[in-house]
């Protein structure tokens, strides 16, 4: 049941968010939310599990390691 409550949450989250873009390694995205106008980054906290292991979508503020980070000015 719980699965089901963070993969609900997952899709309503992810229809209203836009990729930015990709860090070098391929692994790591930006997002922005168009309607709350803030910023979502998709990571693999246990990247050393294989497949990467389960992602994670925490909000961030764009500060200039972010903007470093993803290559954006």
């Amino acid at each position: 049941k719980l699965l089901r409550s963070v993969k609900k949450t997952w899709k309503n989250k992810k229809k209203n968010l836009e990729k930015i873009a990709t860090d070098e390694s391929g692994w790591e995205t930006l997002f922005f939310n168009k309607n709350t106008k803030k910023y979502w980054e998709k990571t693999y906290p246990n990247s050393e599990i294989h497949g990467g292991g389960k992602s994670e979508l925490k909000e961030v503020e764009l500060t200039e390691n972010i903007k470093k980070k993803y290559k954006i000015k």
